[in-house]
């Protein structure tokens, strides 16, 4: 029967060391190679000759056609599951073989061809030296040679992994075929008869194995057993003193808040199950300290010690999810007594599912009997679809509100409180996986009902690490983001630095967070007919990508492309800050003019940015004409209005009717221009208020631009005076005025002109010039202040003007008009800057 892999992968045991020295020393240095195994990298021969890299590929060829044989003579002859993943796994090394080769291979072509490069093609009519045509001659068979072995390398990679495709979709069908076969009822007596007559026959063909691991046993010695146990007893010592360092950290060196519980949690989940399979490993080297053991043994130990590491795997994500010791630090929301009422259950989960994995793998090695897997798959559907009954059980008996004392006051007793929709959702599930299994073992369905019921324990455990890790994540982010506002201070917290820093760390949180679920779907989906080899096989998928149309999207693309497209703007960002604050000003380019330069530049280089993070995806130029079509349909529809502010923007910068800083009237809004944008333009008002307006407006409607053909201002004073008053010393007077005041140009110089003459007085029009017209209306103000104190000093009066009397009906409303404006008061004549 097909094995139902859970996700750990046993640790191989370190090789035994043959030399004497002292047994501490042994064992610690096994201990250090068992947990540096799956660290260690492997190193291939990159540097191989082209000679043995040509033998290499014929062995792996003739592997790749004996492996085709055995495929094509499976239909004949089915293959069984064991068989299935010596095949795979030879495909494997054979694809990663033909990798390398190709690795190794392609820099000496490339040298080969780059050496041709170099002599250049031969020239017609000029004969060639003997020893370049021999050179050329050369090289080229070995460029062609090169050429052939790295088409070969590659096309035995292709077929590599089409054979590892074509036996995972084996192993599959023989899981499906296998859950729908239906065998004698556990109720039958036929079932109990098969198995009490082949039971036998099982049990002694397990005496090879235990006879060779009892003789392993005795054959070490009270010396070498002293020492595992002393190491084991070190290795516990270590991992208690671990568990009280990391708890000082936790409380002492991290902030308050959900990132301590987080990494606590964490850590003591590394701890859990780092420990109980670093004592199966050093009970496995120990075992097999004297002589070397059989394959067979060998595999099953290494087997159980990964069935080890898995259960203090589940334990450990139990106990830190559960936090039945630590309620305030609990990550989950569950009361305290429903924790502490399941807290014994993840310990008896992990020993449940390690015992029955390794109870299934010694029944694969031993070849068992068809009815002894049955049955023993049967009991492990049964205990283990019983024990998580019987957590649900506990836990919704827990929830329940005690029963009120009946001698006790009347109260009103609290409302209950109520569960949390994902605790019912889960308590739904598990009792109707438990229920199909149950009934699917009376109905005769083994394998389906042990398939249902792991998978619900399964799911239980990879939604809880995602969970755990999910968590870590958010409160990292979280955490890192209030140490930068609390460092930049709420007042510096809005500077686009520190907004680019928050922005990539919510970024990186996103990414890693979607990685954790792309990890979920590919374990959630290992259960079916897979395991834990097969996961690299299908995240090998992932990076490979999906195709969509002619374009691959692979995740590391995306990814690159994310990384492209931020630091393009980053850099676009940066470089337009140098522009504006350290390069241009020192140019003789006026500040509109600088604006306009940096905005154009920003425009081109988050263009470029795009064009890079499309080419890292694998969209080139060349193929965005579908996206140019699509957006011509929208332009003829919906976007009208954008894309003519956009070019209207483009043609302020670029034709600079109006810039940054001129004054402006447009309809009803006067201002200075503040900011030039894409698709509007910011005036700020007299009032300090800020109009958008845009940019087709300044295009397509009459604009009055104060400061555009010239800056200067013009001061305009008109005075009336009687007519027996003397001209010439009015005008003498006002032209001294004008000229006197420090900020009056001397070129255009100023004047006074006699501007009418009439019944009423004579009307005097002072003109002058400042050189901006911003100030156009104070310099006019001080000039009428000095005009009335000269006039004053000279006895010299302001003609009135008229005045108009309102004869009201009521007595007391004309007096009170009267009181308040006396037409005796004078008004001078006014005039407009």
């Amino acid at each position: 029967m097909t094995s139902l892999d859970f996700p750990a992968r046993p640790a191989r045991a370190a090789a035994t060391v043959r030399t004497r020295f002292r047994p501490i020393a042994r064992f610690l240095l096994a201990l250090c190679l068992v947990l540096g195994a799956a660290l260690a990298p492997a190193h291939g021969q990159d540097n191989k000759p082209a000679a043995e890299i040509n033998k290499t590929l014929d062995v792996v060829r003739a592997q790749i056609d004996q492996l085709q044989k055995d495929l094509d003579g499976a239909p004949d002859e089915p293959l069984q599951d064991a068989e299935l993943v010596k095949l795979r796994d030879a495909a494997r090394k054979a694809s990663e073989e033909a990798q390398a080769a190709v690795a190794a291979l392609e820099p000496m072509l490339a040298s080969v061809q780059a050496r041709l490069a170099e002599l250049g093609e031969p020239v017609e009519g000029i004969k060639e030296t003997p020893d370049v045509a021999a050179q050329r001659k050369e090289l080229s068979k070995s460029g062609s040679t090169l050429d052939a072995q790295i088409k070969l390398a590659r096309l035995i990679q292709v077929e590599a992994e089409q054979a590892n495709v074509r036996i995972l979709q084996l192993r599959r069908a023989q899981f499906q075929a296998e859950l729908g076969q239906r065998s004698n009822s556990v109720l039958a007596g036929t079932f109990w008869t098969e198995l009490h007559t082949q039971l036998p026959r099982d049990i002694r063909s397990l005496q090879p194995i235990w006879t060779e691991l009892t003789a392993a046993i005795k054959a070490n010695g009270s010396r070498v057993w002293l020492m595992v146990v002393l190491s084991i007893a070190a290795l516990i010592i270590l991992r208690l003193q671990a568990g009280r360092i990391l708890w000082q950290l936790t409380t002492t060196r991290v902030a308050p808040g959900r990132l301590r519980r987080s990494l606590y949690a964490t850590a003591q989940l590394v701890l859990a199950t780092v420990v109980p399979g670093a004592i199966a490993e050093i009970l496995h080297a120990g075992i097999g300290w004297h002589a070397p053991l059989s394959s067979e043994l060998d595999n099953l130990l290494s087997q159980a010690a990964g069935a080890i590491y898995f259960g203090g795997f589940i334990t450990g994500l139990g106990r830190a999810l559960l936090s039945a010791d630590r309620p305030t630090w609990r990550l989950i929301s569950l009361p305290d007594k429903v924790a502490s009422g399941l807290r014994w259950y993840p310990l008896v989960l992990a020993i449940t599912l390690a015992m029955g994995w390794i109870g299934q793998k010694l029944a694969t090695q031993v070849n068992a009997s068809l009815t002894a897997t049955v049955a023993q798959n049967c009991v492990m559907t049964l205990v283990l679809g019983g024990l998580m009954a019987l957590a649900m059980r506990r836990a919704t008996r827990l929830r329940r509100p005690a029963d009120p004392d009946p001698h006790a006051a009347a109260e009103k007793a609290p409302a209950p409180t109520p569960a949390p929709a994902g605790y019912l959702a889960a308590r739904g599930l598990i009792w109707l996986a438990v229920t199909i299994s149950f009934a699917c073992l009376l109905l005769g369905y083994i394998a389906l009902g042990s398939f249902i019921v792991r998978q619900a324990a399964w799911v239980l455990i990879v939604l809880g690490a995602a969970y755990l890790l999910a968590g870590l994540i958010d409160d990292a982010c979280q955490s890192i983001l209030a140490a930068i506002k609390r460092n930049s201070g709420d007042e510096h917290y809005t500077r686009p630095m520190t907004r680019l820093r928050s922005q990539a760390i919510v970024l990186l949180a996103g990414m890693m967070r979607l990685l954790l679920i792309l990890l979920a779907l590919v374990l959630l989906a290992a259960p079916f007919g897979d395991g834990p080899t097969a996961w690299l096989q299908r995240l090998d998928y992932l990076h490979d990508g999906i195709m969509i149309g002619e374009v691959q999207i692979r995740p590391a693309s995306v990814i690159f492309a994310l990384m492209v497209l931020l630091l393009g703007f980053g850099a676009v960002k940066a470089v337009q800050a140098w522009l504006t604050r350290q390069y241009l000003p020192t140019t003789s380019l006026d500040p509109g003019m600088r604006l306009s330069a940096a905005t154009l530049f920003g425009y081109a280089g988050y263009v470029l940015a795009v064009s890079l993070a499309l080419s890292a995806v694998g969209i080139g130029l060349e193929r965005v004409a579908w996206i140019a079509s699509a957006l011509s349909v929208g332009i003829g529809f919906g976007l009208q209005a954008v894309v003519q502010n956009f070019v209207s923007g483009l043609i302020l910068l670029a034709e600079r009717p109006v810039k940054v800083g001129d004054w402006v009237t447009l309809g009803g809004v006067e201002g200075d221009i503040r900011r030039i944008n894409v698709r509007a333009t910011e005036i700020q008002m007299g009032d300090r208020s800020t109009v958008i307006v845009p940019n087709s407006e300044f295009i397509t409607k009459v604009v009055r631009n104060v400061t555009h053909a010239s800056p200067l201002g013009r001061v305009q004073i008109k005075l009336a005076l009687p007519l027996d008053t003397d001209a010439g010393q009015v005008h003498d007077l006002m032209l001294a005025a004008f000229t006197e005041h420090m900020e009056i140009l001397e070129e255009p110089a100023p004047d006074v002109m006699l501007d009418g003459i009439d019944a009423s007085g004579m009307v005097f029009n002072a003109t002058g010039y400042v050189h901006s017209p911003r100030i156009a209306y104070r310099v006019r103000s001080v000039l009428l202040f000095e005009l009335l104190r000269r006039f004053k000093a000279e006895n010299l009066t302001l003609q009135h003007p008229p005045t108009m009397v309102l004869k009201e009906a009521s007595v007391s409303a004309g007096a009170a008009d009267s009181d308040r404006q006396s037409p005796d008061i004078p008004i001078p004549g006014t005039g407009s800057a």
